[in-house]
């Protein structure tokens, strides 16, 4: 979160900046310094989910499908990466970059559910940064619940390869109060359906368009912030 901010805050990015080297090249060790930072922390957790569900569960299916899951969640978790480099480069304050990212991610995880609660699991959530549209696929093993979200995209990336030809349908929960002292009936409808490559490809292509633009944006901010030796 202070990757970038701090260095305002503090002067060290006078010395930094004011020395024969690029911006872009400043900024391109900065995203690597995260890239490498969150790759590690992802594949310790990974590593240890596997030894740990072996251990419980015994021989595990499907491991040669744990890079999917292992570079969705990298590409997920830097679009938040994004968004604070974004906005530190812009407000040069770690406070503001990091009530921001905290306030929109919460803001995303409250409202999305909220909204698709009344209005439906609408196409247009999946194009929102978080878990997106609910919907499930049926498979001989059960049934798997999908996120349509840019979130879920490690998850997706695996149902994909997994079950290529299924097919996810997303269903609208309907709510009909009685009176008397009954219970609410809770009904589900099918609001629509899609292949599940469609979910999870799209899902990629939104993470790295949020990702591109707020990248674009934190390098702009670099580019043309005024140092003052």
């Amino acid at each position: 979160m202070n990757s970038i901010s701090s260095e305002f805050e503090s002067g060290t990015i006078v010395p930094l900046l004011t020395k024969p080297i690029s911006r872009t090249m400043v900024f391109l060790g900065k995203l690597f310094a995260a890239f490498i930072i969150i790759l590690i922390t992802y594949m310790v957790f990974f590593v240890y989910v596997i030894i740990g569900g072996t251990a419980v569960y015994g021989a595990q299916n499907s491991l040669q499908l744990v890079p999917l899951g292992l570079l969705g969640n990298v590409i997920t978790t830097f679009i938040w990466i994004a968004v604070i480099l974004a906005v530190g480069s812009l407000s040069k304050s770690t406070l503001i970059s990091a009530l921001a990212a905290f306030g929109l991610f919460l803001a995303l995880l409250i409202a999305v559910p909220i909204v698709s609660m009344f209005a439906g699991p609408s196409v247009a959530l999946n194009y929102v940064s978080g878990n997106g549209a609910s919907g499930a696929i049926s498979t001989a093993q059960g049934t798997v619940t999908i996120g349509g979200g840019p979130d879920n995209l490690g998850a997706n990336l695996i149902n994909y390869a997994l079950y290529p030809s299924a097919n996810v349908n997303f269903t609208k929960t309907n709510i009909e109060l009685r009176g008397g002292g009954q219970q609410p009936l809770i009904t589900q409808t099918l609001a629509y359906t899609e292949p599940i490559s469609v979910v999870a490809l799209r899902g990629l292509g939104v993470a790295l368009a949020y990702i591109f633009v707020f990248l674009f944006i934190a390098w702009y901010a670099l580019k043309r912030a005024q140092i003052l030796e």
